[in-house]
């Protein structure tokens, strides 16, 4: 018997199955009329979720709060069968990332303003990604009933790529998981203040900024530091020069992560930064 804690919408639910276990099932019509304490009809189940952790367990709740149920069904059988498959274990942020990247790219295909990825492929270096990725586009075709363009395989790529855990990161997953969310979120809130929103013609270039970002927040939070050289201020103090707009955008990034979290942005990121939000004005077809 499995009874709803929680229903997110009439097609997925919040259970409870016993020994302090949960799990979010879907189905059509399963959770119609139903309410906290009411009995699930097993019947109905067309997939279960299990939530390992409280972290998995957060994510998934702004997953089904925020995200069309078809998208976010999707996700997670993404997300499933990379593990059930080939024990590939990511961030939870995974489950945020993709289905925002899913949910564009559907968006564009329908709205026919879809731009093939410029993403170089390195299928070569990463062999289980690319497979993986592979069947990753075949799910999603299946379950949203839509043709992806070739390019897709690369994007999901990075997007596996840049959300797998280390394996001596397993253990810290939850604090991982929950400052990346945060300081994702700082930076998005930066940007939208500083009309710098993802459009479909700067789309490679801000997915390339969040992933870079990623990449940047795990290294802060393994306390890797880089030592600034004259070349660098050099560089940065040109930079600044001729991309005003951009520095104001990184500086305010920077103070922001300071006072959140007590942690300082390098001369050297700066600069990356920079380029990486230059290149996005660059392609936005309001700048």
């Amino acid at each position: 018997m499995l009874l709803i804690k929680r229903v997110f919408n009439n097609n997925s639910a919040l259970v409870e199955l016993g020994n302090n276990r949960e799990a979010v099932v879907v189905g059509n019509g399963i959770a119609f009329k139903k309410t906290e304490g009411k009995e699930i009809d097993t019947s109905k189940v067309e997939n279960i979720f299990y939530l390992e952790n409280s972290a998995t367990k957060r994510t998934i709740f702004s997953l089904l709060k925020n995200t069309p149920i078809d998208i976010a069904v999707t996700t997670m059988h993404v997300v499933n069968h990379a593990y059930k498959k080939y024990h590939y274990e990511l961030f939870d942020y995974f489950y945020l990332s993709l289905s925002e990247h899913i949910l564009g790219v559907y968006h564009r295909i329908l709205d026919n303003t879809y731009q093939t990825s410029q993403i170089p492929d390195i299928k070569d270096e990463y062999p289980l990604e690319n497979k993986i990725a592979q069947e990753s586009v075949k799910i999603i075709e299946r379950d949203l009933k839509i043709k992806l363009p070739v390019s897709e395989r690369k994007n999901i790529m990075l997007h596996l790529i840049n959300a797998r855990i280390p394996e001596k990161k397993q253990v810290n997953r939850e604090k991982n998981i929950i400052n990346i969310e945060e300081m994702l979120h700082i930076v998005q809130v930066i940007l939208d203040q500083h009309n710098i929103y993802r459009l479909a013609s700067n789309n490679d270039e801000y997915e390339r900024f969040m992933i870079h970002l990623q990449y940047l927040f795990r290294r802060l939070e393994q306390g890797e530091k880089f030592r600034s050289s004259d070349i660098t201020k050099k560089v940065k103090d040109e930079l600044i020069s001729e991309y005003p707009e951009s520095f104001v955008v990184v500086k305010e990034i920077d103070e922001q992560l300071k006072q959140d979290f007590q942690w300082e942005i390098s001369d050297e990121e700066k600069l990356y930064l920079i380029v990486h939000i230059q290149r996005i004005y660059e392609k936005s077809s309001k700048y």
